[in-house]
């Protein structure tokens, strides 16, 4: 890996999503190296901010959560927003966002079969409901957020299709479950947290070592001020991913990144704010 290609900005998520993903039940070539049959593939992140999972944190939120949770839609590289854990993103074109006279709307998504979380529930309209309900709650700012004050009605038409109706217009309306707003939350998991202390919610270890997600890889370790160690996820819906293991690390410091990324102590460096630093790698 040379210098420059280490340099990584905000698409690097993708590594893990669709595009790096093998086949289900492919492990791809030479083998992965957590069934045994080969080295372990895996890659080294730095952080220039702690690290955060929680909802309204902004840190570097479209490249570590994708990795976890990555929602119904992500954007890729090229800035175009693309399905996850759905089918497909609603647009005008396909019939799937409709625009009405009046200024409402009406999006519907359709999760992708098989979509699971990591610990194999089934993932389903029933987690976009409650986490629907977390969005909009304003006892728990910490997972709120405005895009639902446009909402009028979310309706779960099956298990894996559901209707949002929209009392006005929203540009971002297909940004709703994905990482820029409220990410799917598992309602076996937390609805019980959730209704017995709005208060305490945020501080859950949920947050931390004990998060949840349906993403490419799953949580092993973490120390949100430190390092984390994230598993590659077998059951991922897309496929699992070609790595195994990466290990996330937190180096606020521009310079030590820097020689960190320089010396081969770290594969990808997250957020590097100087160009010069970006071209001198």
């Amino acid at each position: 890996m040379t210098g420059w290609t280490r340099f990584v900005v905000v698409g690097v998520a993708l590594v893990a999503l669709g595009v790096a993903c093998t086949g289900p039940g492919d492990t791809g070539p030479g083998g992965s190296g957590t069934d045994g049959r080969g080295p372990v593939k895996r890659i080294t992140m730095a952080f220039p901010r702690e690290m955060d999972l929680r909802h309204n944190v902004m840190q570097d939120r479209q490249v570590l959560r994708p990795l976890v949770n990555p929602g119904l839609s992500v954007v890729d590289d090229q800035g175009v927003r693309r399905p996850a854990l759905a089918e497909t993103v609603p647009t005008v074109e396909n019939g799937l966002w409709k625009l009405f006279p009046d200024g409402r709307m009406e999006l519907t998504w359709r999760i992708r079969s098989g979509a699971r979380w990591h610990d194999r529930t089934p993932f389903t309209t029933d987690d976009l409901l409650f986490t629907a309900t977390l969005g909009g709650d304003r006892d728990v700012p910490t997972l709120g957020n405005p895009l639902y004050a446009s909402v009028e009605e979310i309706t779960a038409l099956d298990e894996r299709t559901i209707l949002i109706a929209w009392k006005e217009p929203h540009i971002f309306a297909d940004q709703l479950f994905s990482a820029t707003t409220t990410l799917p939350l598992p309602r076996h998991k937390l609805e019980s947290q959730y209704l017995e202390s709005k208060e305490d919610f945020p501080r859950l270890t949920f947050w931390v070592f004990d998060y949840l997600g349906t993403g490419p890889f799953r949580v092993r370790s973490w120390d949100p001020s430190g390092t984390a160690v994230l598993d590659a996820n077998p059951d991922y819906v897309l496929g699992r991913p070609k790595l195994d293991e990466i290990e996330l690390r937190f180096i606020p410091d521009g310079n030590t990144l820097t020689a960190s990324i320089l010396s081969g102590v770290i594969d990808m460096g997250v957020g590097l704010a100087s160009i010069d630093r970006a071209l001198a790698i």
